[in-house]
C-alpha cells in the first residue's frame, strides 16, 4: 500500500474520536464487588463452607431416640385333634397384633470421641470460613492487579499514540524538506520506518490492552467485549514498614491459618483413633406397648406395656491391634501437618 494511503489510516485509527463511544466507567470497588458476587469459585467455597457450618452442631452429644409402631393381622383355618380323637376346626380365625414403643439409646462413654468428633466440626467449619476469605481475597487480588494493570497500558497506549503523531509529523517534515533537496533520500526513508515502528508498537499495547480487559472480564464473569470502561489514575500511598508488614502476614495470612485449622483437625483424628481403644458405656431406656387379640382362642386378649431401661457396655478385644494402627498412622498424620 502506498505510505501516502497508510498515513491517514493509522491517523484515523489512533485518533480518540475514530473509537466507538466508552462504556459506563466502573470504580475499582465496582468492579470488586461485580466479581465476589458473580465469580462461581467463591460460590462453590461459599457452600462448602455452609455445608461445614450444618456439620458443626450438637449431635455427637444427643441420644438417638426412635418411634416404631405395628400392626399386624393373621386369618387361619385350623384343626386340632387331642389323643382321644376329638376334632376340633376353627375357620376363620382372626387375630390381631398391635405394638408400639418409644426406644432412647445414649452413648455415655466412647473414650472422648464425641467430644474431638464435636471440636472437629467447629475446626472444619472455622477451616470452611478461612478457606472463603482466602478465595475472597484471591479474587480481589486478581481484580486489583488487572484493574490496576489497564490503568498503566492506557498511559501507556496514550503515550504511544502521541509517539505515533510525533512520527507521522517528523514523516511529513522529512518528506518536504526531501522534495526541496534540504535532506537526502535516505533520512526520509529513515522517518517512514520510524513511522512503522511506531505504529506497530501502538498496535501491539492496543492487543495487550484488549486482552487484559478480556482477563477482567473473565474474573468478573461478564461479556468478554466491555471494555473502555476504567479511567483512572493510581496515586502512590505511604510505603509499608517491612517488620509490621511481615508480623501482620505471619498473624492473618489466611494460607497460614488454614495450615494451623488443618493441623488441629489432624490431632483430634489422633484423638478419635484413640477413642477405639476404649470401651463404650451406652444407656438403653423406652416404653414398649404390645396387644393381642385372638377371639378364637382361650385367651382372647394379651396386652402387655411398661418401660425398660438397661446399661451396656462393650470393650473392644480383637479389634484393638487394626486400632493401634490407626493411632499410629494418625500419629504420622499429624507430624505431616
Amino acid at each position: 500500500m502506498n505510505t501516502k494511503r497508510l498515513l491517514p489510516i493509522l491517523l484515523l485509527l489512533a485518533s480518540p474520536w475514530a473509537r466507538p463511544a466508552a462504556a459506563q466507567p466502573l470504580h475499582l470497588r465496582d468492579c470488586i464487588r461485580q466479581a465476589i458476587e458473580s465469580n462461581f469459585d467463591i460460590k462453590i467455597v461459599r457452600n462448602r463452607a455452609a455445608i461445614a457450618a450444618n456439620n458443626s452442631n450438637n449431635s455427637p452429644y444427643l441420644p438417638a431416640i426412635e418411634l416404631n409402631a405395628r400392626q399386624n393381622q393373621t386369618i387361619n383355618t385350623t384343626r386340632l385333634r387331642d389323643n382321644t380323637g376329638v376334632t376340633t376346626r376353627s375357620a376363620d380365625a382372626v387375630t390381631d397384633n398391635y405394638s408400639a414403643g418409644v426406644a432412647i439409646s445414649w452413648r455415655l462413654f466412647d473414650g472422648l470421641d464425641m467430644f474431638a468428633t464435636r471440636q472437629r466440626a467447629r475446626e472444619l467449619e472455622t477451616i470452611g470460613q478461612l478457606a472463603l476469605q482466602q478465595d475472597v481475597e484471591r479474587v480481589i487480588m486478581e481484580v486489583c492487579s488487572l484493574y490496576y494493570n489497564i490503568v498503566v497500558q492506557q498511559y501507556r497506549l496514550q503515550a504511544a499514540r502521541r509517539t505515533m503523531q510525533l512520527s507521522s509529523e517528523r514523516y511529513e517534515d522529512a518528506q518536504f524538506r526531501h522534495a526541496i533537496g534540504k535532506i537526502s533520500g535516505l533520512e526520509a526513508k529513515q522517518a517512514i520506518v520510524d513511522l512503522h515502528a511506531d505504529s506497530s508498537a501502538y498496535v501491539r499495547l492496543e492487543e495487550q490492552l484488549k486482552n487484559t480487559y478480556i482477563a477482567l472480564d473473565k474474573t468478573m464473569n461478564a461479556d468478554l467485549q466491555r471494555d473502555a470502561y476504567i479511567r483512572d489514575t493510581i496515586l502512590m500511598g505511604q510505603p509499608l514498614d517491612p517488620a509490621t508488614l511481615q508480623r501482620e502476614t505471619i498473624a492473618n495470612n489466611k494460607l497460614l491459618e488454614i495450615a494451623r485449622g488443618q493441623r488441629r483437625v489432624s490431632l483430634l483424628d489422633y484423638k478419635k483413633a484413640r477413642a477405639l481403644l476404649f470401651p463404650t458405656l451406652d444407656l438403653n431406656t423406652g416404653y414398649n406397648y404390645t396387644r393381642a387379640s385372638t377371639p378364637s382362642a382361650t385367651t382372647v386378649l394379651n396386652r402387655v406395656n411398661g418401660p425398660y431401661w438397661g446399661l451396656s457396655v462393650n470393650l473392644p478385644l480383637l479389634r484393638r491391634a487394626p486400632a493401634r494402627v490407626q493411632v499410629q498412622n494418625a500419629r504420622l498424620e499429624v507430624e505431616n501437618e
